[in-house]
């Protein structure tokens, strides 16, 4: 945590602090998902000796597909300029 306070404080310029910013974030993230891929998922996963590791694991991948869709939607909304209506115009 200390590092991405000290890489401004350095100097860098702006394309080199985003970088850091840019890879520090990707380092945090990477973190976050292999602790609940491998400590959580696996100790939840793992006890199960019937259809219901399989079960949980179906709802996992659900949960994934279903918050792809929501950023891919979110996304396009972005991109595409237009509010809920289908409207352009932003004059109410």
């Amino acid at each position: 945590m200390c590092v991405g306070f000290l890489i401004p404080a350095a100097g860098a310029d702006a394309d080199g602090t985003l970088l850091a910013r840019y890879a520090l974030e990707g380092l945090a993230a990477g973190t976050f998902v292999y602790v609940a891929c491998v400590e959580m998922l696996s100790s939840e996963l793992g006890h199960s000796h019937d259809r219901s590791g399989l079960l949980k694991a179906m709802f996992v991948v659900l949960g994934v597909i279903t918050f792809l869709i929501i950023s891919a939607l979110s996304k396009a909304e972005r991109e595409g300029g237009s509010d809920l209506h289908g409207t352009t115009d932003h004059a109410h």
